[in-house]
């Protein structure tokens, strides 16, 4: 078995960390390290940097209980008569 090409290994971490980022610039910031002489502490600062300033896409969370309906036949004010009265009895 072949083992994969660092620059694989190194994409396919970063979409699993989800640091999109740092998988789109890493060769860019790289290369402007490289010219002026930064050293890697500099070089992940600076891609640390990016990424806190890349503005996330935040999917909202989606409601579970809105959708859900109470049993037919039952109204909403039996049905939670009903759980205080379970957790009055518990205690």
């Amino acid at each position: 078995m072949t083992a994969a090409p660092p620059l694989v290994l190194l994409a396919h971490h970063l979409k699993t960390l989800k640091l999109p980022t740092f998988l789109r610039e890493y060769e860019k910031v790289a290369g402007e390290c490289a010219r002026e002489g930064a050293d890697h502490p500099r070089y992940l600062l600076r891609l640390a940097e990016l990424e806190l300033l890349t503005p996330r896409r935040m999917t909202p969370a989606r409601p579970c209980w809105p959708r859900s309906r109470p049993p037919r036949g039952k109204a909403v004010d039996v049905i939670l008569a009903a759980k205080v009265r379970l957790r009055v009895d518990d205690a």
